[in-house]
């Protein structure tokens, strides 16, 4: 396993299930679990003239993403390990 894999932490699944059931707090959590994810795919980069990198968030897109990840999140079916 690489290391970066290792440093990735797992949502709870305390947290996996209060949000599937609707909490908003858990939702919160579960967006911002994966807010870097979503801003790596919402990000665009423009190069000025002078080489400087700027970079911008399709807001529009974000939020598509976000409405996107609640609604899996929302039909997500629990089910614990027997």
């Amino acid at each position: 396993m690489s290391k970066r894999y290792k440093e990735k932490k797992l949502l709870p699944a305390f947290v996996i299930r209060a949000a599937s059931e609707g909490d908003p707090y858990a939702i919160q959590m579960v967006l911002k679990h994966y807010e870097r994810l979503i801003l790596h795919y919402c990000s665009i980069c423009l190069y000025s003239e002078d080489g400087e990198k700027h970079v911008f968030v399709n807001e529009a897109l974000r939020q598509e993403l976000e409405l996107k990840v609640i609604k899996k999140t929302l039909g997500f079916e629990y089910k614990p390990a027997a």
